[in-house]
């Protein structure tokens, strides 16, 4: 009942009707009030408003409610009315009636017109009731007070019944102008029209090309109509054909999140899980629910969420299948089973969502071959490669680009001696003519080159002269006084440098900083309970380590680490 309006100062009226918990029969219960909450606010503003059965008409109950400013109802608000019933000893609640609140009626049964508003602009007027009193003028066909003459005459009523009248061509030129004007000028009524009008004629023509929405369609038409066949020979045994979905039947009881029918005779526990029941007949016709849990025991469905009534005997239902829930969770699509008037989807969400990931993947198509196109990002890419001239004509000197820096170069020498070139050409090479470097580097280095062969002679030569170890080196001057300066200094730092205050655990070997810390707490810091040494960090109290004095701590003879 949800979307009705309410004039303000009426009195509405609504019925409610309680059932056996246990059998699903009306019933009349033993308490019953109702509660009036507007929108968002959890606070009722009218609590434990009383109902009265009707007569003869066991369970129904009837209820009444002035909608007045004084009982907290605003013009412009929505309310739910929640009725609260015990019935067979067990309480339950359910929205009896939601509305809005309008304006009040000047004549009841007529409805109030707001003309303070029109394309949502505010109408100001000079006094009270002008608005009013210019629609009356306007609109009143009985006895109409304006009419076209009165607007078409001028303040000297020179034009009034004048006939054979007729623009003259300036007249006409500035008519048309105005009516140019009225189409393109920005956020006019001329513009609008025609923007939207344009829109609408376009949005037709994409929907009747080719592979168009409605082209699209009528293929489809055209091919389901094939397979059919005429007068439906290509359809196999109807009832083998329809899905889970047109399972059918009428409840026997249930609540606002249970149903039970004895005709659900399925053995499986859950059978029904992840399928939806829509309720087709009663107060709680055409709301629908996720079932989350069925019981063959008691033949009973549970299913959320809650329905605003109880599931009463004689409620009919039908099961829509789960493979029609896997559908919307693949499409990340939330689709109202109600809004098909036979009770099946409306799959136009569907449509247009399968509609934007093709274009997508079209797009991404499009760009990848793009980037294959002559001039394209990956043709640039691979038109970047270095060619022969990099490489020299015989490649015996392969290099993808030429080596600005050459302090780590490995040479060979001979096949066996592996000697590092510190310090060679430590500054960026620059070139003047593009190749050079790679040029150059393929002359002394390739194989059989008559100058690569007297650079490798030199550097045997040098090596015989230094010879095993350095031997031949003579003495090179000694350390220079910086030199010796550094070293002081690291000297210094070694020994000034407070230790750590810990040792390894029993069975690791100490750094030597350790092992002179362990001897020298050792020697200042320790005390004898028993048979056990205890040692003390440089604080006097923390225990460093233990030892154990053996035989005995008078008289020992041996000292083993414990901790």
């Amino acid at each position: 009942m949800a979307g009705l309006s309410i004039p303000l100062d009426e009195v509405i009226h609504f019925d409610v009707v309680t059932h056996d918990p246990g059998t699903g029969g009306r019933v009349t219960a033993t308490s019953i009030t109702f509660d009036v909450f507007e929108e968002a606010t959890d606070t009722a503003i009218r609590a434990n408003q009383t109902l009265t059965e009707r007569a003869g008409a066991t369970g129904v109950f009837r209820g009444t409610d002035t909608i007045s400013a004084a009982n907290g109802y605003e013009v412009g608000k929505y309310y739910s009315i929640v009725a609260e019933a015990t019935a067979g000893g067990v309480v339950g609640q359910a929205v009896a009636l939601s509305f809005r609140v309008v304006p009040a009626e000047s004549v009841a049964g007529v409805p109030e017109v707001d003309i303070t508003h029109i394309m949502g602009t505010i109408l100001t007027e000079g006094g009270a009731g002008r608005l009013a009193a210019a629609f009356i003028k306007l609109l009143d066909v009985a006895t109409p007070t304006l009419v076209a003459s009165d607007v078409m005459r001028g303040t000297d009523s020179a034009n009034t019944d004048k006939t054979g009248y007729a623009l003259s061509t300036a007249g006409i030129l500035a008519v048309w102008h105005q009516a140019l004007s009225a189409i393109v000028t920005a956020s006019s009524v001329g513009k609008l029209l025609k923007d939207e009008i344009t829109s609408v004629r376009m949005a037709v023509l994409t929907d009747w090309i080719d592979a168009g929405r409605l082209d699209t369609i009528l293929d489809n038409i055209l091919t389901d109509t094939a397979v059919i066949g005429a007068l439906g020979i290509g359809l196999t045994d109807i009832t083998d054909r329809l899905p889970a979905a047109l399972t059918k039947g009428t409840a026997d009881s249930g609540t606002t999140t249970t149903m039970v029918d004895s005709d659900r005779s399925e053995a499986d526990t859950d059978y029904w899980v992840n399928q939806w029941i829509r309720f087709t007949s009663g107060n709680i016709n055409g709301q629908v629910g996720l079932i989350t849990g069925f019981t063959p025991a008691s033949d009973t469905i549970t299913f959320t969420p809650a329905t605003t009534q109880a599931v009463a005997n004689t409620i009919t239902y039908e099961i829509i299948p789960a493979s029609m829930v896997a559908l919307i969770a693949a499409t990340q699509t939330t689709i109202d089973v109600a809004d098909g008037a036979d009770g099946f989807v409306n799959t136009k969400a569907i449509v247009d969502l399968i509609f934007t990931d093709t274009a997508a993947i079209k797009a991404d198509a499009n760009e990848l071959q793009t980037d294959w196109f002559d001039g394209g990002r990956l043709d640039l890419i691979l038109d970047a490669i270095p060619t022969t001239a990099m490489r020299g004509t015989d490649s015996a000197f392969l290099a993808s680009s030429a080596p600005t820096n050459f302090s780590s170069m490995v040479i060979s020498v001979g096949g066996a001696v592996d000697s590092l070139v510190q310090g060679f050409l430590n500054n960026t090479i620059a070139e003047t003519t593009a190749d050079n470097i790679a040029n150059n580097f393929e002359v002394f280095f390739d194989n059989g080159n008559s100058t690569s062969t007297s650079i490798i002679d030199d550097l045997e030569n040098l090596n015989t002269t230094v010879g095993v170890a350095g031997a031949g080196l003579t003495d090179l001057g000694g350390m220079s006084t910086t030199m010796k300066g550094q070293v002081n200094t690291q000297v210094d730092t070694a020994f000034t440098t407070q230790m750590a205050d810990s040792v390894p655990s029993d069975g690791t070997i100490s750094t030597r900083e350790q092992a002179l810390y362990a001897v020298l707490q050792l020697l200042t810091d320790f005390s004898i309970s028993g048979t056990t040494m205890t040692v003390k960090k440089v604080d006097g109290s923390t225990t460093l380590m233990t030892l154990t004095l053996a035989p005995d701590g008078t008289d020992p003879t041996s000292l083993t680490r414990a901790t």
